[in-house]
């Protein structure tokens, strides 16, 4: 007796509704089970089918209408001296609702403002309706000399959201937070 192995796949479209107001993330789950092979020719003709070993999913909605966490996307970052500018990504995940304005500082540690470094000492990033990122640019000085590791610091303020009226499902308000870093 010989055996055909077919691997098949379906796709199962399934419409997610944006209702346009914030609430928590939500979940559903799809199992599949009872597998059938059936002959393209005779409907009538079963052939043995199993379900792989990935027969459940958990499907999650992140809700987009939050106002987004923002943060870097790390703690730490190195780069050379002769970078030029480093442009420090602050990023908005979770959402992108509304416009919210991110201020920063930047302080001195071994590294100095004017020696080894060039930039405003402190700012705002005015983030736009489903802006996901912004840069918070910092010239780095090259003065061609060896010099052991300098560092400095740049800190988020909390956001400011410019909807702060916007309400949502229990009263939740779905507003602008800082991330993890």
């Amino acid at each position: 007796m010989e055996h055909t192995v077919i691997n098949f796949s379906l796709s199962v479209p399934i419409q997610i509704i944006d209702n346009e107001k914030y609430e928590t993330d939500q979940k559903f789950h799809v199992h599949i089970y009872q597998a059938k092979a059936v002959s393209a020719n005779d409907a009538d003709k079963e052939y043995p089918a199993t379900v792989g070993v990935a027969s459940d999913a958990t499907i999650i909605i992140v809700d987009d209408d939050h106002a987004g966490a923002f943060s870097f996307a790390s703690e730490v970052f190195k780069v050379t001296e002769n970078i030029g500018t480093f442009k420090l990504k602050v990023n908005r995940t979770r959402g992108a609702r509304g416009d919210v304005n991110i201020p920063y500082t930047i302080t001195e540690g071994t590294a100095k403002l004017g020696i080894d470094m060039e930039a405003a000492t402190s700012g705002t990033l005015n983030f736009k309706d489903g802006v996901t990122s912004m840069d918070i640019p910092i010239k780095i000085i090259n003065d061609d000399k060896y010099e052991k590791a300098e560092d400095f610091f740049v800190f988020l303020g909390d956001p400011i959201w410019q909807n702060s009226n916007q309400k949502g499902e229990n009263e939740a308000d779905g507003k602008p937070i800082l991330g993890a870093h």
